[in-house]
């Protein structure tokens, strides 16, 4: 009699993700197109920079430390610590490749089956930006800067897959970020 296959409940499977992050795999499939572009824009920041950023949050701290509210105190503190230490941070240089299947970003795969359309924000020197519309609700949009990539060839190849939303204009907290050149 041939024994039936045992499942162990306890040991966990792997259950496939929207996301899959490679582990130092070479792309094996035909690179539809491919660039590399730092993860973000970085604008150098001089003293100006910092002494207003330290004015503002002290005002604030000042203001609350007055009003007794010691809390939102040790909150802006720590607030303007994460901001300084992200206003210092130099952007990495990632790789970014389009297959027929979807987008390996910086070693994690994004299928196109789990994205809705795209946009390309292209006003040099300084938005060079093709943002995708994933089908999550949560954080629906990844945000993928061009660097020196064409921009006409990136639409080429995603309206073979994808459906261009043509009246997406930058987001107001883009526009706030580039002005104060975070």
């Amino acid at each position: 009699m041939p024994r039936e296959k045992i499942i162990n409940l306890r040991k966990k499977e792997k259950i496939p993700s929207e996301i899959t992050k490679l582990k130092d795999k070479e792309i094996k499939e035909t690179k539809l197109l491919s660039w590399q572009a730092p993860e973000f824009v970085y604008y150098e920041k001089d003293t100006k920079w910092f002494v207003g950023l330290g004015a503002i949050a002290g005002l604030l701290m000042l203001y609350f430390l007055f009003t007794k509210n010691f809390m939102t105190v040790l909150l802006f503190l720590i607030l303007t610590l994460v901001t300084i230490s992200y206003a210092l941070k130099r952007p990495a240089m990632i790789d970014i490749t389009v297959t027929k299947r979807g987008f390996y970003i910086a070693k994690k795969f994004y299928p196109f089956k789990h994205l809705e359309s795209f946009h390309i924000l292209y006003e040099p020197p300084e938005v060079k930006i093709l943002n995708l519309k994933s089908k999550r609700s949560f954080l629906p949009y990844i945000t993928i800067p061009l660097g020196k990539q064409n921009p006409l060839e990136v639409k080429k190849v995603l309206d073979k897959y994808l459906i261009e939303e043509l009246d997406k204009e930058e987001s107001f907290i883009d526009i706030l970020a580039r002005r104060l050149r975070f």
